[in-house]
């Protein structure tokens, strides 16, 4: 099932490069859990005034059956890494794995 992804974009133009990671990445929370309903991507690049370097906001937001939700905020500001945009992406991603992992481990312990 293909997970419909809302994306927005902020101080950037989305090039069809990151468009394709993103969906590469969504694809790889489908294959963890098959039960995500929807996907909302914010990126916000930092404004021109802002210096070279600043991290690239990626904000997550997955939807699960129930109301339930997974939310990833941006990485942390500390890493100068995350300035790169694909590498923010990756991390936002390995984090909502981490989550959505925990979210579908938690279900089956309650059973």
């Amino acid at each position: 099932m293909k997970v419909p992804v809302r994306l927005s974009v902020h101080g950037t133009v989305l090039s069809g490069q990151i468009r394709g990671l993103i969906e590469q990445q969504l694809e790889k929370l489908e294959e963890r859990s098959g039960r995500i309903t929807s996907c909302h991507v914010t990126l916000r690049a930092p404004g021109a005034h802002h210096r070279m370097g600043e991290p690239v906001a990626v904000h997550i937001r997955l939807a699960l059956p129930g109301g339930r939700q997974v939310v990833v905020g941006p990485p942390s500001p500390k890493d100068p890494r995350c300035a790169e945009m694909a590498f923010a992406i990756h991390e936002a991603f390995r984090n909502a794995l981490r989550q959505l992992t925990q979210h579908t481990d938690g279900l089956r312990a309650r059973r």
